[in-house]
């Protein structure tokens, strides 16, 4: 990834969480490896700015920001905390009867997110 914006967000937001920087691997719209393609072309089909998945090959938390949208910090510190619930359990499996809006892990990543961006833990 050659995006320091991100590189930097990346880091911060680890060292904040307790998130192991190796278990994390950033993808964006323009870095992507053949084999998380699929993923990328559907969140922008989507319009997500941000979204999280565990690979199941190499067991990493990989995370994918659009860096087109102007909410490049925003999103890496609100997918970089669903890396957290998953890493701690932290509020369970997550809840796909919720409302994506309304969805505890969601509720949570974003006001964490917010936090992070107004300089909460400065």
């Amino acid at each position: 990834m050659n995006n320091p914006l991100i590189t930097y967000h990346m880091q911060r937001v680890c060292h904040l969480l307790s998130i192991p920087l190796e278990s994390v691997c950033i993808v964006t719209d323009k870095t992507t490896h053949k084999g998380h393609r699929a993923v990328v072309t559907n969140c922008q089909y989507l319009g997500w700015v941000g979204a999280y998945w565990l690979c199941p090959l190499t067991n990493k938390h990989m995370v994918y920001i659009d860096t087109t949208s102007g909410r490049v910090t925003e999103a890496v510190a609100h997918e970089l905390r669903h890396v957290w619930q998953a890493i701690t359990g932290t509020l369970g499996d997550y809840d796909h009867d919720h409302e994506y809006t309304t969805n505890p892990h969601e509720v949570d990543a974003t006001q964490w997110a917010m936090d992070y961006c107004n300089g909460l833990f400065d």
